[in-house]
């Protein structure tokens, strides 16, 4: 894998869902929708709590065992098939997490600082180390040396449980949202590349 197909995937231009609205359980279909994305939908069970589907494995995990966010998880039978080959085959999970907000606007600033000096560390590895897996084991070690309260440092040791093939990192102010009480979470930084590889298959073929 080369080093920007590691680091320079954007969901959100990412054309089509790996859920349906349709394919979700019924009882489901009417609750607001608080976000939608490449991989995922996410629906207000209440004021409280958030359900989440989506085929993201990579998400699924970061949320449940990267930052512990996860109250409920089980997998969910598709009302229909999803109209993309290839997407059948991924298990549709459903996900319980507590709501989240937007940044306020100090914590969008701390964020914004955050990226800045993520840039500037993963630039410099970049220009020294030629494979992906090093590359993201010599940031996790300079986050863990040099900066163990950021933000982004759970992400760089999670990470070093998954081989670099498995995924495409999403970074950017989008994928913070902040809890009721104004802490910070990094929700969505990574994306399965089995799902971006269904995602570009689909689309090409349409080309053809």
């Amino acid at each position: 894998m080369k080093l920007d197909e590691l680091f320079a995937v954007d969901e959100a231009h990412v054309i089509g869902s790996a859920v349906r609205l349709d394919e979700i359980p019924p009882q489901y279909r009417r609750l607001p929708v608080l976000g939608r994305g490449a991989t995922t939908i996410a629906l207000a069970k209440d004021e409280d709590t958030a359900i989440l589907f989506t085929r993201d494995e990579m998400k699924s995990d970061w949320l449940r065992n990267g930052i512990h966010i996860v109250t409920h998880r089980e997998v969910v039978v598709p009302a229909r098939a999803h109209h993309l080959a290839g997407m059948n085959d991924i298990e549709l999970w459903m996900l319980e997490m507590p709501r989240l907000r937007k940044l306020s606007p100090e914590n969008a600033r701390r964020v914004r600082q955050e990226l800045k000096t993520f840039t500037e560390i993963l630039t410099k590895h970049q220009h020294k180390i030629r494979n992906p897996h090093g590359v993201i084991s010599a940031v996790s070690a300079e986050y863990d040396d040099e900066h163990p309260d950021s933000l982004l440092a759970p992400l760089f040791y999670w990470l070093l449980n998954y081989d670099p093939s498995q995924y495409h990192l999403d970074l950017g102010q989008r994928q913070f949202l902040e809890t009721m009480d104004g802490e910070i979470v990094l929700v969505d930084p990574v994306v399965s590349s089995e799902l971006m590889a269904i995602f570009h298959r689909n689309q090409f073929a349409g080309w053809m």
